[in-house]
């Protein structure tokens, strides 16, 4: 889902538009972002204001609220949702740049004055780091492409990773000895059954 659907020269591996909102983890917002990828926020504003006004509030939701398995994991991710609706029905401009780094600042720093932690610095964080993805523009490259291919893959075996490392290698929760090695290893995980399924996968198409 960090892949965008479209294949353009100047982006490295970076989701457009219709497809930002898979970098927030969610698997059915892209497809309601697609239906409107406004090259100006004419007409979008409101639904922009709207889908703001929805992270800070299940911000607060997900912090006031004890709620059972799984409705506590889906309000988990909903600011990200919202938020990443927000920024992917913003114009690809540097007026629509500014807009999104503004509209993310003012999510993390509401979220902080009100003690909404943890989750308001990942957030905001994350966020950041997708609009500046979104202003660089570097060629297209081998190396992107299969970044690209492994995105979610790291995305889905993080956490087994992350579990077998607290469990073997004695590493304790939230600290970046943790969360370095998760990465390192996810990583090398996600690449190896990327490399796997190709193989595999040519191994079959030859065959039929």
């Amino acid at each position: 889902m960090l892949v965008s659907t479209r294949n353009s020269p100047s982006r490295c591996c970076l989701p457009d538009r219709p497809s930002i909102c898979g970098f927030y983890l969610s698997p059915s917002w892209p497809a309601l972002v697609s239906i409107r990828s406004p090259d100006s926020l004419a007409g979008g504003g409101a639904t922009v204001a709207a889908s703001v006004g929805l992270t800070l509030l299940t911000l607060g939701l997900e912090h006031a609220s004890d709620l059972p398995v799984p409705l506590a994991q889906w309000m988990h991710i909903l600011p990200a949702c919202s938020l990443g609706l927000a920024l992917a029905l913003l114009p690809d401009t540097r007026g629509g740049l500014v807009v999104g780094v503004c509209l993310t600042l003012c999510v993390g720093a509401s979220g902080l004055a009100f003690g909404w932690q943890p989750g308001t610095l990942q957030l905001t964080l994350a966020a950041v780091a997708l609009l500046a993805c979104r202003a660089l523009r570097l060629p297209e490259t081998a190396a992107s492409r299969f970044s690209a291919r492994i995105a979610m893959g790291v995305y889905l075996v993080h956490p087994l990773v992350g579990s077998i490392l607290m469990r073997t290698a004695g590493l304790e929760r939230e600290t970046w000895a943790l969360a370095g090695a998760t990465a390192i290893g996810a990583i090398a995980l996600a690449a190896l059954l990327e490399m796997l399924g190709s193989r595999i996968g040519s191994q079959i198409s030859r065959r039929v």
